[in-house]
């Protein structure tokens, strides 16, 4: 996951950065960076996860949905 831990929602440039890195990550490598946000959005950690995860959970879906379009 990225260093992004902080309360507060990714910036715009957080979020252009954090595009760019998904961008270039291989198929294997984004898979298992999804799913470490994946965990960290649990909700049975006893509260919400934070927004900065959230932001890099759909960050990481929406790189994972470019590269393997549904038909």
């Amino acid at each position: 996951m990225a260093d992004y831990t902080g309360e507060d929602p990714l910036t715009t440039e957080q979020l252009v950065e954090l595009r760019a890195r998904l961008q270039k990550m291989k198929d294997p490598e984004l898979q298992s960076w999804y799913e470490a946000c994946l965990q960290m959005c649990r909700l049975d950690r006893g509260r919400p996860p934070r927004a900065t995860y959230v932001q890099q959970l759909v960050q990481g879906w929406r790189e994972l949905q470019r590269r393997h379009p549904k038909n």
